[in-house]
């Protein structure tokens, strides 16, 4: 199919790629890199807890279970939403967990509709080498973000070698089940999904968060060569160095 600005192929991946890639083989690699997510994040019985990029709330429905009886508060920013998928999870969440408050927003990373130094914990999933803006992105989050709150951030190894691997044997085999019925490239998906590299967007974090305490984790490798790594999680403790932000409560417009 012919489609230079992608619209066609971005359509299909937010509304049917990542239900495709939750079951099976690829849904275990998905559930493995989220527990190395979830295993960073700090448990604050009263936080508020922010996930970007959570048109589908997997990864907040398991931050969900591992706070339990608490009354934490939820904000999950996707710019796909209102998502079935998400909204449905949304429901179950709410009446599984009365007492913890979750809220979905549309809204662009790079303009997050929430006051200064406003969350806890800011988290993600596959986010930063898919964002238009990272840069912009990064400022954001840390804008948000209350001083000694975390960030974790993760970042897949794209386009390391094993990682590639990886994907040519798991997660593009099931992306082309997907996107084959409509006569879709796969690898063109890629190439606008997939548009920022490891280093530059490691290289940015760095340079957003050069006041903040940053902590690095790499798998399945602990050393620093990435090429052969699948992914690292950099988790980051702000400071309130150098920045003129007040603190306040969280707002949605």
């Amino acid at each position: 199919m012919w489609d230079p600005l992608g619209s066609v192929h971005r359509q299909v991946f937010y509304e049917n790629f990542d239900e495709a890639v939750y079951s099976g083989c690829a849904g275990g690699a998905v559930r493995l890199y989220q527990s190395k997510i979830i295993k960073r994040i700090p448990l604050i019985p009263s936080g508020t807890y922010l996930e970007l990029g959570s048109h589908s709330l997997e990864l907040t429905e398991r931050v969900f279970k591992r706070l339990g009886s608490v009354s934490a508060q939820f904000i999950a920013v996707d710019i796909a939403y209102p998502k079935s998928t998400g909204i449905s999870r949304r429901i179950q969440l709410e009446n599984t967990y009365p007492f913890q408050a979750l809220s979905l927003v549309q809204a662009d990373v790079a303009q997050v509709p929430l006051n200064n130094q406003s969350v806890d914990v800011v988290f993600h999933g596959c986010l930063l080498h898919h964002l238009e803006r990272p840069l912009k992105s990064l400022n954001e989050i840390r804008r948000i973000t209350r001083d000694q709150g975390t960030i974790i951030y993760y970042l897949p190894c794209d386009p390391g070698f094993l990682l590639r691997v990886i994907q040519r044997l798991i997660s593009q085999r099931v992306a082309k089940r997907v996107m084959s019925r409509r006569k879709l490239s796969v690898k063109f998906l890629w190439s606008i999904e997939h548009r920022n590299h490891f280093s530059s967007l490691r290289e940015m974090i760095h340079h957003v968060h050069l006041h903040d305490d940053i902590k690095s984790f790499r798998y399945p490798l602990p050393w620093k060569f990435w090429n052969f790594n699948l992914f690292e999680v950099i988790m980051i403790t702000r400071s309130n160095e150098q920045t003129g932000d007040a603190g306040s409560s969280a707002v949605v417009d």
